[in-house]
């Protein structure tokens, strides 16, 4: 992963960054400064009798302020890093087909989280509709007092409240089971306003029609 002021030289010059991470997956990462535990342990008991005798003395009386450094530089000198393996070189083509490949597989990923982000909306959005109809059932006289009122304005701002609510009582009746009900009040709204022309528009739009 490339740093903050790499990454802004990479964005900048529009280096494809699937084809940056392609580079970098075939590259030898730096060897550590540290020797593990581990490789501390079996230098330790590797060493003489006599020279761990010292070491321990010097820690017990701290006669050597700089112990721990000194015994890091023995390790190291005794330790010389071996040198890296010759990294296999690899052609612009290779690096192309890397890049291609890992493109591939990150939009496959960003397919699927995008998949997952719809359904988990869907779902959301379902369950929010169902709360709302669930809402309008405990009084649709009054649902179907309000859209008379609406409709009584002659706004049209309230026609597009007044659909809205019939497209609410319509769904609430279908889920229910009860359409025929809807469909003979809406029949009558229809014949009662038959002359209001932009308020059967909205309710044509909306598939109210019949």
């Amino acid at each position: 992963t490339l740093d903050a002021p790499l990454t802004a030289v990479a964005e900048f010059l529009r280096i494809d960054p699937d084809l940056i991470a392609a580079a970098a997956a075939g590259s030898t990462p730096a060897a550590s400064g540290e020797p593990t535990a581990a490789q501390i342990r079996t230098w330790v008991v590797g060493l003489p009798a006599w020279d761990k005798d010292a070491v321990l003395t010097d820690l017990i009386t701290g006669s050597d302020s700089h112990l721990r450094n000194r015994l890091l530089r023995r390790y190291r000198d005794a330790h010389p890093a071996d040198a890296s393996a010759p990294t296999a070189v690899r052609t612009a083509g290779q690096l192309l087909t890397t890049a291609a490949d890992l493109r591939a597989e990150r939009e496959r990923r960003d397919a699927e989280q995008r998949e997952r982000d719809r359904v988990r909306r869907e779902r959301s959005a379902a369950a929010a509709r169902q709360r709302h109809l669930d809402t309008l059932a405990v009084d649709q006289p009054a649902a179907w007092r309000r859209v008379d009122e609406l409709i009584a304005t002659k706004k049209p701002r309230e026609y597009d409240t007044a659909v809205q609510l019939l497209v609410d009582l319509r769904d609430l009746d279908e889920r229910d089971g009860n359409t025929s009900s809807f469909r003979h009040r809406l029949a009558e709204l229809r014949a009662a306003h038959a002359r209001k022309p932009s308020l059967l528009e909205r309710l044509n739009l909306a598939g109210l029609d019949t």
